[in-house]
């Protein structure tokens, strides 16, 4: 079961990955500018 698991997900694409991971930092700034107010 789990290397099967592992298997899916090095079958994700790398442009969805890089997009997740663009929004997912933009969000943790976003945050973050939240806070220092």
């Amino acid at each position: 079961m789990i290397p099967h698991s592992s298997k899916l997900n090095n079958n994700l694409p790398a442009k969805v990955y890089n997009m997740l991971n663009k929004r997912i930092i933009k969000l943790i700034k976003f945050i973050e500018v939240l806070e220092n107010f």
